[in-house]
């Protein structure tokens, strides 16, 4: 089944990331997909827009990016 476009692969790295950073830090309150994937009309090549919500840090920011372009999945 696919959420937001997303396979259930794809879903799942963003969910373990989101989780592990969670796991981590406990302040990411809220991650929301925006964008072309959010409203269904997203290309195989777009890129996957995500809306965090919470007191994060730039520090943060920057590791979760880095935890996203480690992943060839998506």
């Amino acid at each position: 089944m696919l959420q937001f476009g997303l396979t259930e692969a794809q879903l799942k790295i963003v969910l373990e990331i989101d989780r592990l950073h969670h796991n981590q830090y406990g302040n990411i309150e809220k991650v929301a997909i925006e964008g072309s994937w959010a409203v269904g009309c997203y290309k195989p090549y777009s890129d996957l827009d995500l809306a965090l919500f919470g007191n994060i840090s730039t520090r943060q920011i920057t590791e979760l990016r880095e935890a996203f372009a480690e992943t060839t999945s998506l």
